[in-house]
């Protein structure tokens, strides 16, 4: 009986992840630059962050900005 490899988590990279949990990039980098998002980066590698969906499901349970407000940023105070 052979045995099969172990589950691995898939990586998105950070443009994917932005489309598939609806944020915009620039909320994800500014959150792992302040460290609140950890993302991955391989090894040996300079740029490329990717992220897993339990990293990113445990942001969004974490999170202290909201995403509603920085999608909407311009949208607030037009509102009659």
């Amino acid at each position: 009986m052979t045995a099969k490899p172990p589950v691995r988590n898939k990586l998105y990279r950070i443009p994917e992840a932005a489309r598939l949990w609806d944020v915009p990039e620039t909320v994800l980098y500014t959150e792992i630059k302040a460290g609140r998002l950890h993302a991955k980066m391989r090894r040996g590698a300079v740029r490329g962050y990717f992220v897993t969906e339990a990293i990113m499901d445990d942001w969004i349970e974490n999170s202290m900005v909201d995403v509603f407000d920085a999608m909407h940023a311009s949208d607030i105070g037009t509102s009659v």
